[in-house]
């Protein structure tokens, strides 16, 4: 049961900042694209 949860708790800490790192690389390729149409268009 424990070895359970800290297998879950392991888990979240190493998709958290996976998923934050993914939100941040979409964030910044959405500001790049709309950057490089108003230049471009």
């Amino acid at each position: 049961m424990g070895h359970g949860v800290g297998f879950e708790i392991g888990l979240l800490l190493i998709t958290t900042p996976l998923i934050m790192w993914t939100l941040k690389l979409g964030f910044v390729a959405v500001i790049v694209i709309n950057l490089g149409q108003s230049l471009f268009f």
